[in-house]
């Protein structure tokens, strides 16, 4: 997710921000969920300040499960993110066009906080803003899908 004001069709669609100081099941939970509805997991800097001992914190968390997981600090601001977990739903190329603050438009993207299941976020999306709702429901119908 590069900076500037040119549109990135790579921004994922539907990010959680996280950390390894979440507790351990919230981690986990977060990954489950994530293989099923296509998250990518989102890290804000290295455990330890060490490539290889996230490397190796992200294998014991992500074991054999389909799950991006990127460390990319500027997306914190871009998404005004403050805490974890955090998931974003973003539409790609508008989320991409940053301003001199580094943050997306507020109408690229919408976000709900807090150590709540992506379910009950998906769904909260849906019912509260219409806008979002057509992404929402694409995702919740992938996590409450058969199991991968």
């Amino acid at each position: 997710m590069p900076g500037g004001n040119s549109a990135n069709p790579d921004v994922p669609e539907l990010m959680v921000f996280v950390s390894f100081s979440l507790p351990r099941e919230t981690l986990q939970r977060i990954v489950h969920q994530s293989e099923r509805s296509g998250a990518v997991l989102v890290l804000r800097g290295l455990k330890g300040h060490s490539l290889t001992q996230t490397g190796e914190e992200i294998a014991r968390l992500v074991g054999e499960r389909n799950v991006t997981v990127l460390i990319h600090p500027p997306a914190f601001q871009q998404f005004q993110v403050r805490q974890v977990p955090s998931l974003v739903l973003a539409r790609s190329g508008s989320a991409a066009k940053i301003d001199e603050d580094g943050c997306a438009p507020a109408a690229s993207f919408i976000r709900i906080d807090g150590d709540v299941g992506q379910d009950y976020a998906l769904d909260l999306i849906e019912r509260q803003a219409p806008a979002w709702a057509d992404i929402a429901r694409r995702h919740a119908a992938r996590l409450a899908g058969p199991r991968p």
